[in-house]
């Protein structure tokens, strides 16, 4: 049982999206080169139509936070993350003429709230980057993945926000159930969590993670119902934490910057049919105007897949074969 706790949890945590045509050198980990190209990656909206940079950039513009759901292992969507984050700062922060300029804000699924201030002392040019990455708990694959993102906040002074819940909380969740935070001190539940008690996920995000829930084999070995729905009230609690955290992240910059533009990268489940952080943030702001640009590796390529129409309100299908393990 505890080893299928922590097994379950790692997935959902670690595996928990221009008109550029330039190719982009990123690594897999194996450090092998992959040239990604335009021809790698297809947009749609919504209802299945042909979209492309200009037309997410244009809808940013009218959005308080947008959201980008990416497969971790996924380069193409790195790549992508980086191109949409270049093309918003262009429009929105660095040439914006006829409207006022907008600050852009990152915030980032990938760093923890409690590493905050490693996080500004690196974007500062405080620390090393040595000691950034040992100090910030960077994820595996930090450098090929999530590096390129960083460094151009960094250079371009875009403030760069650890948006999720320390991953020791949400285990503690997943183990003891969501009232065991109550236990933790006044500055823990202050900085590094969102306000307790933190909203239940809705019956939809809930049905949607069912889903993944009941084709893990694992899940066969608890034969106790009661137990089961135990066990799985405690993981869908540990989910909410990590959509609860990210959206009250997001809360916090735009009460501390209205005029703002916040990109979050998140995992795609977090955020996928507006589901999750995207329904947390309506709870603690409820005229927040959000986008969420959901990346799928498209098997179809470079037909739309049906099955993911409104996955977001643009969808981009990415190259398969670029997908690692």
């Amino acid at each position: 049982m505890n080893k299928y706790l922590s097994w379950f949890l790692v997935i959902i945590c670690i595996g928990s999206l221009t008109g550029c045509s330039r190719s982009y050198m990123f690594m897999k980990m194996k450090k092998s080169p992959i040239n990604i190209t335009s021809d790698d990656y297809h947009i749609f909206n919504s209802r299945g139509k042909k979209a492309d940079m200009s037309d997410i950039i244009n809808a940013a513009g009218f959005a308080d936070a947008v959201f980008i759901g990416e497969s971790h292992g996924d380069p193409c969507a790195h790549f992508l993350e980086l191109n949409i984050l270049e093309n918003i700062y262009k429009c929105y922060q660095k040439d914006a003429k006829e409207n006022a300029s907008r600050p852009i804000i990152l915030c980032m699924e990938m760093f923890e709230r409690d590493v905050q201030p490693v996080i500004d002392e690196y974007m500062n040019d405080m620390i090393t980057e040595k000691h950034f990455l040992s100090a910030s708990r960077a994820w595996p694959g930090y450098m090929h993945n999530y590096r390129p993102v960083v460094e151009f906040a960094k250079e371009k002074k875009i403030p760069l926000i650890g948006a999720n819940a320390p991953s020791r909380y949400a285990n503690m969740v997943s183990r003891l159930g969501r009232d065991a935070l109550n236990n933790l001190s006044e500055h823990a539940k202050n900085f590094w969590l969102p306000p307790l008690p933190y909203k239940k996920s809705s019956e939809k995000y809930k049905e949607k993670f069912k889903k993944f829930w009941e084709n893990i084999p694992a899940h066969s070995k608890i034969n106790n119902n009661s137990q089961n729905d135990k066990v799985f009230e405690n993981f869908i609690d540990a989910q909410s934490l990590w959509d609860a955290s990210m959206a009250f992240s997001i809360k916090k910059a735009l009460d501390k910057n209205p005029t703002s533009l916040v990109l979050n990268i998140n995992g795609i489940f977090h955020s996928s049919q507006q589901l999750g952080t995207p329904e947390h943030l309506l709870n603690y702001m409820p005229k927040a105007n959000i986008l969420t640009i959901s990346i799928i590796s498209g098997q179809n390529l470079p037909d739309f897949d049906n099955q993911y129409k409104e996955y977001g309100d643009f969808i981009i299908f990415t190259n398969p074969e670029l997908q690692e393990d």
